[in-house]
């Protein structure tokens, strides 16, 4: 492989082990939160403030605050392409256990805000955000464990992305809710429309992740560079075999050997030529097509 692209694979990885970890950070925050409630509830010390709509450890909010910790920080690493690869089957187990984790988070989710006490400084305005952002989580979920079953990939990675990004809304809250009160002030709609906020901002980025145009593969070229050194070749004919790409002949291309634009013009070759492409072609064994492939210049 040229020096060029090595650098460009390596590149390549580097970016890939980054993806984590904006993820994890976005997270940090309400992850260490719900911590500190839970201990909290269970009569540790009061870090935070007191919520006086709970008392003792609800079931649902206990499974609200484990199961999102396990989704968001297992589910970072789904997004890592090179991950995959190599551990393809970790993917496919930990997918299953993400999505029942994540409808865990989207029952219970749906089961505070139905029957428990809006939180105090919020309106109807996220109660509503609350119920839609429920609804296209579970829906997200649903059609991502769909298409993975019936091997789409490319809409299983859209859904299951939509998915996270909704999921990591509270991450994102906490940003967009301090820049709200900062140029917009304190207000409980202000407070709703920036809780609104974090959840579209997450679905937009997540959109122009899964529509962006994919990257070509990097062309491993490091054979036929070889082969180009041993022959000699350099200059404009280098680069001509290089945008020709590989040669493979066929069975009625140049003739036996020779190379593009050099047959021999005899009546005995033009006659084969013209019986070549009249007769059928003959079967060939896999292994004969695979020497044909690696055929040189």
């Amino acid at each position: 492989m040229s020096a060029p692209a090595v650098a460009t694979v390596a590149a390549t990885g580097r970016r890939q082990v980054i993806i984590p970890v904006p993820l994890l950070v976005l997270s940090l925050i309400p992850l260490a939160a719900g911590a500190l409630r839970l201990i909290q509830l269970a009569g540790g010390p009061e870090v935070i403030p007191a919520d006086d709509r709970f008392a003792g450890l609800p079931v649902a909010l206990v499974v609200h605050i484990v199961g999102a910790a396990g989704y968001a920080l297992v589910g970072a690493f789904q997004f890592v392409p090179r991950f995959r690869r190599k551990h393809p089957n970790w993917h496919r187990r930990a997918g299953r256990v993400l999505a029942v984790d994540g409808l865990l988070v989207v029952g219970s989710a749906l089961w505070l805000t139905l029957f428990y006490p809006a939180q105090p400084g919020t309106g109807d305005l996220l109660y509503v955000f609350r119920l839609i952002v429920v609804t296209g989580t579970a829906s997200s979920l649903v059609l991502g464990v769909t298409a993975a079953r019936r091997r789409d990939l490319a809409a299983h990675r859209a859904w299951m992305m939509r998915a996270y990004a909704l999921g990591l809304g509270a991450g994102t809250q906490v940003l967009t809710e301090g820049f709200g009160e900062a140029f917009f002030g304190a207000g409980v709609l202000a407070g709703d429309l920036a809780k609104g906020a974090a959840w579209v901002i997450n679905l937009a980025v997540a959109e122009w992740l899964i529509r962006r145009p994919a990257r070509r593969p990097v062309r491993r070229s490091s054979r036929r560079s070889g082969r180009d050194a041993a022959d000699g070749v350099q200059g404009p004919e280098l680069e001509s075999r290089r945008q020709r790409g590989p040669h493979r002949p066929g069975r009625c291309g140049p003739a036996r050997g020779l190379p593009e634009g050099q047959l021999t013009p005899t009546a005995l070759q033009a006659v084969a030529t013209a019986l070549c492409w009249t007769l059928p072609a003959p079967k060939r064994s896999r292994a004969a097509s695979r020497v044909a492939v690696r055929a040189p210049w």
